[in-house]
């Protein structure tokens, strides 16, 4: 794998973001009663979407894992992630396939470092952020990555344990 170089943090992104959120609470503000539909249509239309979110949600666990100063945002894997994830394997050799599958199920993993993003730390303009992952991640210590991997498993079984017999009924109702 090529050596990339690395990029400064853009916090004009995390300006923007903020200035976008405080626009929006500020429309909701100005609005009078007049512009709101009733409680009842209002719940109506949250509930199916609520429903489909909780359904979609279901198993994930997030958690943050503070090693040296540094946080770690990392979460269980949605099916779509971990198919992406087998085909970036799929396409390496079977040498290198071993070699990576750390790093590319933490890349997947790993939401953001000090709550920003891995894109954040590196800087690329042809490389997706998944691969923007994995270029830092190879950049790390190896006793760092092994730690990493090993509370990700954790994490992992963690949400498996909502699929253990007995318990699966309380996680829906609740």
């Amino acid at each position: 794998m090529s050596r990339r170089k690395r990029g400064n943090v853009d916090h004009s992104v995390l300006k923007n973001l903020s200035e976008g959120m405080e626009g929006a609470l500020n429309k909701v503000r100005e609005m009078g009663e007049d512009d709101l539909d009733s409680n009842q249509e209002v719940e109506e239309r949250v509930k199916a979407p609520s429903a489909l979110k909780d359904l979609v949600l279901f198993g994930k666990v997030e958690e943050e894992v503070s090693v040296g100063g540094f946080t770690f945002k990392m979460s269980t894997l949605t099916n779509r992630e971990q198919q992406t994830l087998v085909k970036e394997l799929v396409k390496l050799e079977d040498e290198e396939r071993l070699m990576n599958v750390k790093m590319f199920t933490l890349a997947m993993s790993i939401t953001s470092v000090n709550g920003s993003p891995i894109s954040h730390f590196v800087s690329s303009d042809s490389e997706s952020e998944f691969m923007l992952a994995v270029s830092l991640l190879n950049e790390m210590q190896s006793n760092l990555v092994n730690h990493l991997y090993d509370q990700y498993e954790l994490i992992v079984q963690k949400s498996n344990s909502f699929f253990k017999d007995g318990e699966l009924g309380e996680h829906i109702k609740n």
